[in-house]
């Protein structure tokens, strides 16, 4: 996010998801509370689908034996179409709501990556906010964030059905040799993150259906 003005405080906040994606109708949400909140002395203008740019989004496939490549997000319906890359790896209301389906004929349901969207302010806009004002952002924040986890998981219910309609053929791999091999990577992990903070965000990730 960044502050555009120095009396009433404009914030920008800019995401990758489209305006029909759970993540954009947070942002909305969260925008809302806070005008409301701070009597219109902070607003935040929504800036969907990378408007702002795309933040070095990019895509990389990480299945053991295929060619690494990275794309820029923008670039990836075409490249799918044009056969530069064979397949690709995004959450699943990302290749709804993006229509990735219609050049990715398969898709494979492996669970392997846990995703989640911050938003993250810089140091010198976050100091232009008052206490107050920062603590209003904050709980709206976890508010929208909450809505946002709670409303993806829901949608990812009927997303699967929804592909499915669209003649994308759904697999279901065994996740035991991903996990399995999983081990050496924690491991290092914790090195730098501590054991307790990796054990934390794994049973987080248990516990997430």
């Amino acid at each position: 996010m960044t502050a555009t003005s120095a009396s009433a405080i404009e914030l920008k906040m800019g995401h990758y998801a489209p305006e029909s994606h759970p993540a954009n109708k947070a942002a909305m949400m969260m925008a809302e509370a806070v005008a409301k909140r701070t009597n219109g002395a902070v607003t935040i203008k929504i800036f969907p689908a990378n408007k702002l740019g795309d933040g070095n989004e990019v895509l990389e496939q990480q299945i053991q034996g295929a060619i690494v490549t990275k794309i820029n997000f923008k670039e990836l319906p075409m490249t799918l179409k044009q056969g530069v890359v064979d397949g690709q790896e995004n959450p699943l209301s990302v290749i709804y709501h993006y229509k990735l389906f219609e050049d990715q004929p398969h898709l494979a349901l492996t669970y392997h990556v846990y995703n989640s969207m911050m938003a993250v302010a810089s140091k010198k806009t976050w100091a232009k906010l008052s206490v107050d004002q920062q603590k209003i952002l904050t709980e709206e924040a976890r508010k929208a964030g909450q809505w946002f986890r709670d409303e993806q998981q829901k949608e990812e219910r009927s997303l699967i059905a929804k592909l499915q309609a669209t003649g994308m053929k759904i697999t279901l791999p065994d996740r035991g040799a991903f996990k399995a091999s999983m081990k050496l990577a924690y491991d290092k992990i914790s090195e730098y993150a501590g054991k307790q903070n990796v054990d934390k965000f794994l049973k987080m990730v248990e516990a997430t259906p």
